[in-house]
């Protein structure tokens, strides 16, 4: 729980108003999370703490790259990864939401390690894949896009052939 720690965040004898942070994240801390949707790569995290008398605002911006397979040809590529996500901390006890947290007002330290966990899984795309053609060397399996290619152009399917001849009646 070492690594954790880092993201601990003295609360308890900071100034009010905006303070910077910045969090390097691999494949150590994703390492700590159980099924972790992510196993390696390098994001930063940069993340502004503005503290109030009567709540915290944190915002995180996510950059970087993770190691996944590509949903076209299946090939290991490194992801581009960004985000920006806004989290508030209010005194007190509340019905959790998923932007609002609820803390002691007499917290001494907060560990965001878990949020940063968070919003780095938030932040992966849905669709695996990127315009990796601008790159020096094209990491995607050019074989496998070529039969991708072969497929999805064949002429005459017989089972689109029959779906043509189909008359409804509305």
């Amino acid at each position: 729980m070492e690594l954790l720690e880092a993201f601990s965040i003295p609360i308890s004898g900071l100034d009010d108003g905006v303070h910077h942070y910045h969090f390097e994240v691999d494949g150590d801390f994703f390492e700590k999370f159980e099924n972790s949707p992510i196993s390696s790569g390098d994001l930063n995290v940069e993340m502004e703490l503005d503290k109030r008398s009567d709540m915290l605002v944190l915002w995180f911006d996510i950059s970087g790259t993770i190691d996944e397979s590509c949903d076209r040809c299946l090939a290991s590529i490194d992801l581009p990864v960004t985000g920006r996500h806004r989290l508030i901390g209010k005194h007190g006890s509340g019905e959790e939401e998923a932007d609002v947290f609820y803390f002691d007002p007499g917290l001494n330290k907060l560990n965001v390690a878990k949020f940063v966990y968070d919003f780095c899984c938030l932040s992966v795309p849905l669709s695996k894949t990127y315009d990796c053609r601008s790159e020096a060397e094209i990491p995607c399996d050019e074989k496998v896009l070529e039969e991708q290619r072969e497929k999805d152009h064949v002429k005459n399917n017989p089972v689109w052939d029959q779906l043509k001849d189909v008359k409804f009646d509305n």
